[in-house]
């Protein structure tokens, strides 16, 4: 019997190892599949991340592009674009741009911008996948940005532009739009002989001359000798290309000096903080010409201007005091004689609307003037001499002939002349003069020759003047980056 029974329990070993078999095959599937998802897990982390760097990608090249890429060319929406990823991937831009900045919702603007209405503010979008779209291994990431955008303009880069000769004789000081970008040009030579600050680079075709105190925050960059006395500085470099440079009474480089022939005074760690360059001869500074400015009433008239012409100035200043003063309609008022526009203590203009002066004579003004905006809104201020009234317009031109004599074609700012919450563009073929003011809210200056004589603080502001210097390109300014929900 006992044998019997022993017989029954034949294959019990067979029934265990199957059934431990089969566990062990389960826990093979549960462990092959695990391995499956932590693959796909792993691989689509992979593929959000690089989603992550494509929509980044796509905001930088936008951005990247904006600062060389005219107005009338910028595209809202550029079209998707496709990247060197595994497996295949891309990014899609768009770009809503706004009159100001910040953005205000329902003021968006369309493509093609326009010269004559510029975007103060723009919001990037930029949507990134990895993985061809539509795939079920894609993975999609939204990032978003903010800028403000100030326009770069073609041909009218400087803060001050000087065509002959630029003199600062006490207390200048010109601040910078985006950080040390103050820059100041001459074709000829640039003397500062008292405490002057200057927060961008100097470049000078001919030669300069700094003393007492006069400083540069950036660089200094000469075609001719370089003459430094009496604490001035140089905040970075200063290159004389072909000529040499002197420093003495305690003046200073910062950082490199270089020089076509000698360096007198020049002495490492202590009168030049960085290395010494001697008998090194380099290019001059770019050369720059004196942009041209001439009147174009089509375009004032397309930039929202009513134009005024006068043949006398004293018709002229009084619809400026009585008809654009409290007025919110823009004038560009155009004088077509060569007389003296003169705003003395009487002159008191508000502005509701931007103010261009257009004329064939002079414009001075004198004794607490002042230009202020009606609201506190920052208005635009044009004094213009317009190029084409020289014969020809263009070099080599009749300026020997038409800005001789004493404040012809000039324009003269003189005697704390106030400009409140107002930027100003002075332009002038001839001679500009200023003396005891400030410029309220900045902007830019041209002439043949610039003398600033007394107390005059600045801010460069790029401005766009209907019918010259295109809006080349944008810099920007970034109010924010984060990522957004997938549209």
């Amino acid at each position: 019997m006992f044998t019997r029974m022993h017989r029954d329990e034949r294959g019990v070993a067979l029934v265990t190892a199957m059934m431990v078999g089969m566990v062990v095959l389960s826990l093979g599937l549960v462990t092959i599949q695990l391995s499956a998802h932590n693959v796909d897990a792993s691989s689509l982390d992979r593929k959000r991340l690089q989603a992550i760097h494509a929509a980044e990608a796509g905001l930088d090249l936008y951005l990247a592009q904006l600062p060389r890429t005219p107005i009338g060319s910028i595209q809202c929406t550029p079209g998707v674009q496709t990247l060197p990823l595994e497996g295949g991937g891309q990014y899609q831009v768009t770009a809503v741009f706004y009159p100001t900045f910040p953005g205000v919702v329902g003021q968006e603007m369309t493509c093609p911008l326009s010269q004559n209405s510029p975007p103060g503010g723009a919001v990037i979008t930029s949507r990134g996948t990895a993985v061809a779209v539509g795939n079920v291994r894609s993975a999609s990431r939204t990032f978003q940005t903010e800028v403000a955008l100030n326009p770069v303009l073609g041909g009218f880069a400087p803060a001050i532009f000087s065509d002959v000769q630029f003199n600062v004789n006490n207390n200048l000081n010109v601040y910078g739009n985006e950080g040390n970008d103050a820059d100041l040009y001459t074709n000829g030579n640039f003397v500062c002989t008292n405490s002057s600050l200057d927060y961008g680079s100097v470049n000078v075709q001919g030669s300069a001359t700094l003393g007492n105190s006069c400083t540069v925050a950036q660089d200094l960059r000469v075609n001719g000798n370089i003459v430094m006395s009496q604490s001035s500085r140089v905040g970075h470099d200063a290159t004389s290309s072909t000529g040499s440079i002197s420093l003495s009474n305690s003046a200073r480089i910062d950082n490199n000096a270089r020089t076509g022939t000698s360096c007198s005074g020049c002495v490492a760690g202590n009168s030049v903080l960085g290395t010494i360059t001697t008998n090194s001869p380099s290019a001059a500074p770019p050369a720059i010409q004196m942009p041209t400015v001439n009147w174009v009433p089509s375009a004032w008239t397309a930039a929202g201007y009513t134009i005024a012409s006068f043949s006398d100035c004293t018709a002229a200043k009084n619809h400026i005091q009585n008809v654009v003063s409290g007025s919110t309609i823009s004038y560009v008022v155009r004088i077509t004689t060569p007389c003296a526009l003169v705003f003395d203590s009487a002159a008191n203009v508000s502005l509701g609307g931007n103010l261009a002066v257009v004329t064939n004579g002079s414009i001075t003004t004198a004794n607490h003037s002042r230009f202020q905006s009606s609201d506190g809104t920052v208005r635009e201020m044009f004094f213009i001499v317009p190029r084409d009234l020289f014969t020809p317009a263009t070099p080599p031109d009749a300026r020997a002939t038409n800005c001789s004599g004493t404040g012809v074609n000039s324009i003269t700012l003189v005697n704390n002349t106030d400009f409140v919450n107002v930027r100003t563009f002075l332009y002038t073929p001839c001679t500009i003069n200023l003396n005891n003011n400030n410029l309220g809210q900045g902007g830019q200056i041209f002439g043949q020759n610039v003398n600033i004589n007394n107390h005059f603080s600045f801010t460069y502001r790029p401005m766009l003047v209907p019918g010259a210097g295109n809006i080349i390109g944008f810099n920007t300014d970034i109010a924010y980056l984060r990522e957004i929900t997938n549209a």
